[in-house]
């Protein structure tokens, strides 16, 4: 598990950069909850003038209930959030590697070409749930600190752990671009950043249109609603969707990488 020693050593101070910036924004959201709450009807009669296209969009019908403001709020971002870090691991994995010249020497270490990339795709796998791990005890904090927020804390666990899968389907398209388009890095981003903000738009947009709603099982944030998650619990199928997805994705980045070669 060298490489994964190593992938773990070269990103844990972004891995606390990203837990401490998101645990402070979630903080900052529930700190404002307790005045959102005690105005509820005055806001709440303010959003009668909007179309109901646009709260849609949200994913929630109630804004200012925990759930529905905790979604609208914070939830409903940290996929695309964290799968901007995801695309960054991701292309690293190979081309970082090659732009650094330091991929011939990984080569050169007795262990198979399928293993590095296995590797560092379970280091960046144990870097989301770190990352992840720091929001959710910002979400326990905020609850503790402003009980307004009266949501489970069980509830909340699941809701930020299972947007792990949705971020990891993200990494999964990086990781296959960086394994087929070594040294080229900059097409590997633009492909990835339209994949991550092209899918979120469909599946916000969707949420508002019935000609884009059909295109919305094509994308991740599809399969990862934290209402749903909040209300009832955990969606077993929908989670599975996104695991197969993954290890689709994950083993069609092996079979890229050991057909490829290195440094081309």
């Amino acid at each position: 598990m060298t490489i994964f020693r190593k992938s773990i050593r070269d990103s844990w101070k972004g891995m606390f950069g990203w837990g401490i910036g998101l645990g402070l924004y979630a903080l900052l959201v529930i700190g404002l909850y307790p005045s959102v709450a005690a105005q509820k009807a005055d806001y709440e009669k303010l959003m009668e003038s909007y179309p109901d296209s646009m709260l849609d969009m949200f994913g929630t019908d109630d804004l200012f209930s925990p759930i529905g403001y905790l979604q609208s709020q914070l939830m409903l971002y940290i996929p695309l959030l964290l799968g901007i870090y995801a695309i960054l691991q991701g292309l690293n994995a190979v081309t970082g590697e090659e732009r650094k010249q330091t991929m011939d020497t990984l080569a050169a270490l007795p262990i198979p070409r399928w293993q590095i990339l296995t590797e560092k795709f379970l280091a960046t796998l144990v870097i989301m749930i770190g990352i992840l791990t720091q929001f959710f005890l910002s979400l326990v904090l905020g609850r503790a600190l402003w009980p307004e927020l009266d949501i489970s804390v069980d509830k909340l666990a699941m809701a930020t752990y299972a947007s792990l899968l949705p971020i990891m389907v993200v990494a999964g398209v990086a990781y296959l671009l960086s394994a087929t388009l070594p040294m080229h890095r900059r097409w590997g981003g633009i492909i990835s950043a339209l994949f991550l903000i092209g899918t979120y738009l469909i599946y916000a947009l969707g949420n508002a249109s019935q000609t884009i709603e059909k295109f919305q099982p094509f994308t991740p944030f599809e399969y990862y609603d934290a209402v749903k998650i909040l209300k009832s619990g955990l969606p077993i199928g929908d989670l599975l969707v996104l695991m197969i997805a993954t290890l689709l994705l994950w083993v069609a980045s092996l079979y890229t990488f050991e057909q490829r070669d290195l440094g081309t």
